[in-house]
């Protein structure tokens, strides 16, 4: 089983308000079996949840299930996971910015690409297609002021790669040391 029991036990107090909505009254457990195993293989196409992965195929497989339910809360939740994952990273990406351009507003910057893409002004507005390209636009700046400040790469102990949790301290020599282990607080908007 790829999935810890805090999965599948969520899973199925999920599935049983998907048969009760989308199954007779009284059926038997063949016709809840193979509901079970036309979700799963439709959303993921896994043929047993014992093969499902955590991540994407599990969150597909809940967005599912929670659409054949009457639970507007999970059909909610669950067909937001990208959107709510990708809200996170930019805004760890533009925390990042704002530390390592000793800017305490880096929201401006993220303002200024919208505008510059044509999207709307106010990040919440862009479409859950587009966040994904928000970010990468966001991490590239990022690298590219890292660079900018003499960052050689993480051959010299100067990652350039995207760590949520990374914090960048500026030292009084002037110059940036980074941390993984500071809890971080994202910037909000």
């Amino acid at each position: 089983m790829l999935l810890s029991k805090a999965h599948t036990s969520k899973f199925w107090r999920l599935f049983q308000d998907a048969c009760q909505e989308s199954l007779p009254i009284g059926c038997d457990k063949e016709v809840k079996d193979a509901f079970r195993k036309k979700i799963i293989f439709d959303s993921t196409g896994q043929t047993s949840l014992t093969r499902v992965r955590p991540g994407q195929q599990y969150e597909l497989l809940m967005a599912a299930t929670a659409e054949m339910s009457d639970n507007y809360d999970a059909r909610v939740y669950w067909s937001t996971c990208q959107e709510r994952k990708f809200i996170h990273l930019i805004g760890a990406c533009t925390t990042q910015i704002g530390q390592i351009a000793q800017e305490p507003h880096a929201w401006s910057y993220v303002k200024g690409v919208l505008q510059q893409a044509h999207w709307p002004d106010d990040w919440q507005d862009v479409s859950s297609e587009m966040l994904h390209s928000v970010f990468m636009m966001l991490d590239t700046h990022r690298r590219r002021l890292l660079q900018r400040t003499g960052w050689a790469g993480a051959k010299h102990d100067q990652p350039l790669g995207f760590k949520p949790e990374r914090t960048y301290i500026h030292t009084p020599a002037g110059l940036i040391i980074y941390r993984d282990d500071l809890p971080a607080t994202p910037a909000k908007p």
